[in-house]
């Protein structure tokens, strides 16, 4: 995407998962290798996560390719979408260092996690979320953080996902 405007590029990107096929996982992987604005890095990473989760069986390389982002990576922000990416392609391993996002000093990354836990969380792991998000439940001081991990916390205790 070459808009000027990293709104328009973060909301294509976003757009962008809906379409699993090779054609997008390439775009969203140059993007992912070009992008300089986070936020917008930040959800060509997951985008591209998601197609590759559609069009590939192997999610090896993807895992490999995401590690070696997470390993340079000084962004707080693009580290957890790519956790989160590595844990959407089943390397359920990294669900600890997502958790601990959610106690990030930055209000935005700790809401932010909280809602691509809601969308990521495995039944499995549902306790191991609810748990991690009670016990800073009671610390939060932002109304929004509050509320998005009251939300999931009666999300992912009301249905199995």
């Amino acid at each position: 995407c070459n808009d000027t405007d990293a709104f328009v590029r973060t909301e294509t990107y976003d757009a962008l998962s809906s379409f699993s096929c090779k054609r997008t996982e390439k775009t969203l992987y140059q993007a992912i290798q070009s992008e300089t604005d986070n936020v917008a890095r930040s959800y060509a990473i997951f985008s591209w996560s998601k197609v590759a989760h559609c069009i590939y069986s192997d999610y090896s390389a993807s895992i490999q390719f995401l590690s070696g982002i997470l390993f340079s990576e000084k962004s707080e922000r693009c580290k957890l979408y790519c956790l989160c990416g590595m844990y959407y392609l089943n390397y359920v391993k990294v669900l600890p260092e997502i958790l601990e996002f959610i106690e990030s000093e930055d209000y935005t990354i700790r809401y932010s996690a909280l809602n691509l836990l809601a969308e990521i969380t495995r039944n499995n792991d549902k306790n191991t979320v609810i748990s991690a998000v009670k016990r800073c439940l009671h610390s939060e001081e932002t109304i929004a953080v509050r509320s998005a991990m009251e939300k999931l916390i009666t999300t992912l205790e009301k249905y199995n996902i």
